[in-house]
């Protein structure tokens, strides 16, 4: 066998450019890593935290902070802002849920399984549902009592038969639909009480003939649902979160397409009927008698029906607005005609497509 031998000529200069090639390799990693981890000023994407009781709580939302200054003062803020925009928005999601219960929240789900009773709440939810319950009293197409005709649309327009089961080509689903829209309007179907405004006690209450009607339906779903105007009430919250901690420089906005921005002050609501990029499974169309009629979240709860007039609109307001602003989006989605759509009255700028 033939031995090789390394000379030990220059051993000690080997040696030396051995640890130089390491430190410079050492020096390269150092630097990449560093560089990854650095920041910019600028807008700076901020993910929730992980939540092991709601783990989608922060999936249809995207939040965004302006931030200046060195990268470590930078990472500072982001982590602050992190933090609060996690907290804010998992609060504001469990509070809101109409279906999970969760430790240490009484929420509407608390409510909901408590129907007929007493319950003391939260400050968030108790000023929550006493807007969502005005806007509900003006009876313009929004109902917080709406929950199971949201869940039967719901079920169609999530159903890969969606045309088999259309109202329009389904006499069986349109007397359900039918029979629900009229239960939820009814104003003695349901009752929504402040028994004590300083302890925030309130009582929800649903009537024999919706509780009978659920039962013959079959249909175990929450009645309480803020439904179409969730989201903005939960962005309203992180909103007033982050204000009150001093944080002025986020925005935030939804798949759906509602939007707020610290930043500029303003807010804004999309709705759409028709299918838009990123946001198409809740929506399809139907064509009967050479007339296409389409389906989507943004239905009349007064009739459990479209109006297909008002194909989509952008409602813009002050970023404090937020809620109020959503629903006038949804009002407007909602006009049969012109002079419906002219008969709202609106401070805000609205921008609207119409068949």
């Amino acid at each position: 066998m033939k031995v090789i031998e390394v000379s030990s000529k220059y051993k000690t200069l080997r040696t030396v450019l051995f640890f130089v090639a390491v430190g410079v390799a050492v020096t390269a990693i150092t630097l990449g890593v560093l560089s990854i981890g650095h920041k910019d000023p600028g807008w700076q994407e901020i993910s929730a935290s992980a939540d092991s009781q709601a783990p989608l709580y922060s999936s249809e939302y995207t939040f965004q902070y302006y931030a200046e200054g060195s990268s470590n003062q930078i990472k500072a803020v982001v982590r602050q802002v992190t933090d609060i925009y996690s907290r804010t928005l998992a609060r504001a999601y469990k509070l809101t849920d109409p279906v999970n219960t969760y430790d240490g929240y009484v929420n509407l789900a608390t409510i909901n399984n408590s129907a007929g009773s007493d319950v003391e709440l939260e400050q968030e939810l108790f000023d929550i549902l006493c807007s969502a319950y005005e806007l509900t009293r003006k009876n313009e197409g929004y109902n917080m009592f709406a929950g199971p005709l949201y869940s039967e649309w719901y079920s169609i327009l999530g159903s890969d038969n969606a045309d088999n089961f259309d109202p329009l080509f389904n006499d069986y689903q349109a007397q359900r639909i039918k029979q629900l829209a009229e239960a939820v309007t009814d104003s003695s179907s349901c009752s929504f009480e402040i028994v004590d405004s300083a302890r925030r006690i309130v009582r929800f209450s649903v009537s024999e003939n919706l509780r009978n009607l659920l039962k013959e339906l079959e249909l175990n779903v929450p009645v309480l649902d803020l439904n179409v105007l969730r989201e903005a009430y939960i962005m309203d919250t992180v909103r007033k979160g982050l204000v009150s901690q001093n944080f002025n420089a986020g925005q935030m906005y939804t798949k759906s397409g509602t939007a707020f921005s610290l930043v500029s002050k303003q807010s804004s609501a999309f709705v759409s009927v028709l299918p838009v990029s990123g946001n198409s499974f809740y929506y399809y169309a139907v064509e009967k008698d050479g007339v296409e009629y389409y389906r989507s979240p943004y239905f009349d709860t007064r009739t459990g029906d479209f109006h297909n007039y008002v194909l989509q609109t952008t409602v813009s307001g002050k970023d404090s607005e937020i809620v109020q602003v959503a629903y006038t989006a949804c009002m407007i989605a909602n006009c049969e005609n012109a002079q419906q759509l002219r008969s709202i009255s609106s401070d805000f700028v609205t921008d609207v497509i119409t068949l």
